[in-house]
Order: structure tokens, then C-alpha cells, then sequence
């Protein structure tokens, strides 16, 4: 991935992954539904955390993890930008060997409407406990 990236720069969101695939790189979309499920992947941003940019809290990056091709992403803390936040701007991060891309649709609120990603054990508690941590 990093020599496809290197030649042709980051891929865009409708450029063809042909090449891409031939270069050995493996494409992972996360956020892809499935029946009526929602279609999304859902991150925190908490405005300012950096100063002039904003943090973007990732606890489950893992669903992109391919175990057999060596990509194992643990939860992330990424510095976005305003662009990012308001949606006009993709946001490229290299992590290990791998080049993630996340979008921010901010007026989309279609998770509103599934419930698959509220009936998780524990979520009540994870959420005390980071509002516990932002707090300190």
C-alpha cells in the first residue's frame, strides 16, 4: 500500500481498486450494512481536545482487523481537523503499514433509527466510564 500511495497518492472514494488489489494492498470497508442494519461506523469527536483541532476516539477500529494479512488495529485517538469535523474533508491516517481513511457525515443521523449498535452489554457502563476519564 505504502508504494501504491507513493505513486499515485491517496485513492479516492470513486477511483477504481483494480491497481490497488494488484499491488498486493488489501481494501476494508467498515460500515457497510447489512439488511436494515444502519450503515455507518460510528467514532467520537470531542471538539478542541488538541487545541485547535479536534480528537477522534475510534474503540472499535478493530472491525477492520485481518488477523491472516497482519492488520490488527487497537482502539485510536486521532488529531482531526475542522474540515474533517464538518464533513468537507477526508481524514488520511497512516497507522503501522496500514493508511486509514475516515469520512464525517455530521447531518447524517440515520443511527438514530437502528438499534443493533444500543443492544451491546456493557455500553451504559463504557459510557460512565469515559465520561469519568474526559472529566479528570
Amino acid at each position: 500500500m505504502h508504494e501504491y500511495i507513493k505513486r499515485r497518492g491517496q485513492p479516492g472514494p470513486t477511483e477504481s481498486n483494480a491497481e490497488l488489489v494488484e499491488s498486493g494492498a488489501l481494501e476494508i470497508f467498515i460500515g457497510n450494512a447489512h439488511g436494515s442494519e444502519w450503515s455507518g461506523h460510528m467514532a467520537i469527536v470531542i471538539p478542541n481536545y488538541f487545541g485547535g483541532s479536534h480528537a477522534l476516539i475510534d474503540l472499535t477500529a478493530a472491525q477492520g482487523d485481518v488477523p491472516e494479512r497482519g492488520i490488527l488495529l487497537k482502539p485510536l485517538c486521532l488529531e482531526v481537523s475542522d474540515d474533517f469535523v464538518q464533513g468537507s474533508q477526508p481524514h488520511y491516517q497512516a497507522v503501522g503499514e496500514c493508511h486509514l481513511i475516515y469520512r464525517a457525515y455530521p447531518n447524517d443521523h440515520n443511527y438514530d433509527t437502528g438499534n443493533n449498535w444500543l443492544a451491546m452489554p456493557g455500553l451504559d457502563r463504557a459510557v460512565l466510564m469515559v465520561r469519568q476519564r474526559l472529566s479528570n
